[in-house]
């Protein structure tokens, strides 16, 4: 069964384990964080987490094309998260 990302986090709040994302957000995303100015922080999420839930937290856009990285390596939403990750999030670019 696939959990939606406040279930997870009030499965997470329930059991207490969490872990602590360094998150930067670049451009026009950075609205998403709570400290849009920078564009950067620390972002909480259920230990088990991966790529997509954080988006799913974030609430970022479904419409926008992402890349995600994660410690310097270009990231599937399928990856896992672990305490201390840095997540780098970008709009791709479009065009022609």
């Amino acid at each position: 069964e696939v959990s939606s990302g406040a279930t997870k986090m009030a499965d997470a709040a329930e059991t207490g384990s969490t872990i602590t994302l360094q998150c930067r957000l670049v451009g026009e995303l950075r609205r998403f964080l709570p400290d849009g100015d920078r564009g950067e922080g620390a972002v909480v999420v259920p230990g088990s987490s991966t790529i997509g839930d954080l988006l799913v937290q974030l609430q970022l856009p479904e419409r926008e094309a992402l890349v995600v990285g994660l410690n310097g390596t270009k990231a599937d939403h399928e990856d896992v998260l672990s305490d201390g990750d840095e997540v780098t999030i970008v709009a791709a670019m479009t065009g022609g």
